[in-house]
């Protein structure tokens, strides 16, 4: 899996999914660039966050994984790398219970990237290192693991002969002994997008090849067996750039993938693809406006408990970018989506369908340049639902009081809370989310809203635990 999502609290609105808040959490080095990476469920269902800091010590950027119980609690946080830079991009949990940590480190002899693998037990400790590369860049893109305890890794490789990119898959034993090495043959210009494995250890790799068919980028879908032997390789797209991100198993036989079609140099469209053992692919979708535009499918993942399909994208609202999610049938009809309100930009990286039917996803929020937090919810959300709700969860029935002034106003309002909020959400009656602030004090704090057009908006203040403490109406003349 490729990334997580981690987002903001919640309201339903008419065209969203019902939202029950489980858990709403920030992690990461204050004040520096946090990154979100993976998911994955550990022991007494807790889980652990897989990402990357340039905080906790680190010089040039580390990998981080942060573990927490099924509440979100923090229970500890450990730093992976070297001297050099380093960066998560996948987190496994492996059958004799320890965990795979996966991405990339620029500690070369000619300071290109090369793959990097972190074995750790259940308290974060590291069992084994190991690097692997060519004398080229290399770019980690996903792992998985075989029955026999091998792991099979995919990047993507700018070593010859393929100086414009080639899918570069590489075995080892479960000490990280590199077994067999191999490059897709599919010509110059492949990008790898994700990697997984059925309980056969049949391997598929998704990614983006060259179709001359076409003259552009397609979906590129391999079958391999447990030796890297290539089965066969399926292209899909259209006459435009169409770019794979993220693969998983499906219902059956079936593996999802997912990804975006470049429409412009700057516009992006979500893409669906579902493949069968064979290679066809019975069912497509793509996003449409009444799905909300997406600017891309990130990370796709399979919902045992209501066999469903749920993806992780980033919702263009505007000039900002929003972490969301998408709820597909197995076939590909789309039930729903959920955007999450953000600072500047949020972007989803990797979502976690939880054993019990709830979804654990993460997200990037930019609080000021240079600075991020991974944030992370854990959530369930209901298509047939479209009322506008607040989760019980998050309702309190003795509200705080919060004196708000002036209101009405041109924009600016101050408000006085007898304790700390963690954040704000503004709202117009749309839900659309037009402000959202953390509060670091109990005290007096101003929002300034003088670019707001006129009307009523709702102002929800939450706790630290993700709870609204409580709301409050604002009037802008």
């Amino acid at each position: 899996m490729k990334a997580l999502i981690l987002t903001a609290g919640f309201f339903a609105i008419s065209w969203m999914a019902q939202a029950q808040n489980l858990f709403f959490r920030t992690y990461g080095a204050p004040g520096h660039f946090n990154q979100a990476a993976d998911i994955v469920q550990g022991i007494e269902n807790g889980f652990l966050i897989a990402g990357s800091t340039g905080g906790w010590g680190s010089e040039n950027g580390d990998m981080v994984v942060i573990r927490t119980d099924s509440l979100g609690n923090q229970e500890w946080w450990k730093v992976y790398g070297t001297s050099y830079a380093e960066k998560a991009i996948d987190l496994i949990a492996l059958n004799d219970g320890n965990y795979l940590l996966g991405g990339q480190t620029n500690r070369s002899e000619n300071g290109d990237y090369d793959l990097y693998l972190v074995k750790l037990n259940s308290a974060g400790d590291t069992l084994w290192t190991k690097q692997f590369g060519t004398t080229a860049w290399d770019l980690f893109e996903g792992v998985t693991e075989l029955s026999n305890g091998n792991l099979v890794m995919t990047s993507t490789s700018y070593d010859l002969p393929f100086p414009n990119g080639g899918i570069l898959n590489i075995c080892t034993d479960a000490d990280g002994e590199e077994l067999w090495r191999g490059v897709l043959p599919m010509g110059d210009q492949q990008l790898a997008g994700g990697i997984v494995s059925t309980a056969e250890d049949t391997i598929y790799v998704g990614g983006s090849a060259f179709n001359p068919d076409n003259s552009s980028m397609d979906f590129l879908l391999v079958k391999l067996d447990a030796n890297g032997t290539v089965i066969w390789t399926k292209l899909v797209g259209t006459t435009e750039e169409d770019h794979l991100t993220d693969v998983c198993l499906g219902s059956g036989a079936l593996i999802g993938a997912c990804g975006y079609t470049m429409q412009t140099e700057t516009a992006k469209q979500g893409k669906l693809y579902q493949f069968d053992a064979q290679g066809n692919t019975p069912f497509f979708a793509q996003t449409t406006s009444g799905e909300q535009f997406a600017n891309s499918f990130s990370a796709i993942r399979y919902n045992a408990p209501d066999n469903t399909m749920i993806v992780a994208s980033v919702f263009k609202d505007g000039t900002v970018d929003r972490a969301a999610l998408f709820r597909y049938t197995t076939d590909f009809q789309f039930l729903c989506s959920f955007v999450f309100p953000g600072i500047q930009n949020s972007e989803s990286n990797a979502v976690l369908a939880v054993e019990d039917g709830n979804i654990l996803c993460g997200t990037d929020l930019e609080f000021s340049p240079g600075q991020t937090s991974i944030f992370v919810n854990r959530a369930a959300f209901d298509c047939s639902t479209v009322n506008l709700q607040l989760s019980a969860k998050n309702r309190m029935d003795n509200q705080i009081m919060v004196d708000v002034y002036p209101n009405p106003s041109q924009g600016q309002f101050s408000f006085v809370s007898p304790v700390k909020f963690d954040r704000i959400d503004i709202r117009d009656i749309t839900g659309r989310t037009v402000e959202f602030k953390l509060i670091t004090d109990a005290g007096t704090s101003t929002v300034e809203l003088q670019s707001t057009a006129t009307g009523i908006y709702i102002m929800t203040m939450f706790g630290s635990q993700g709870q609204i403490l409580t709301t409050r109406k604002l009037v802008i003349e």
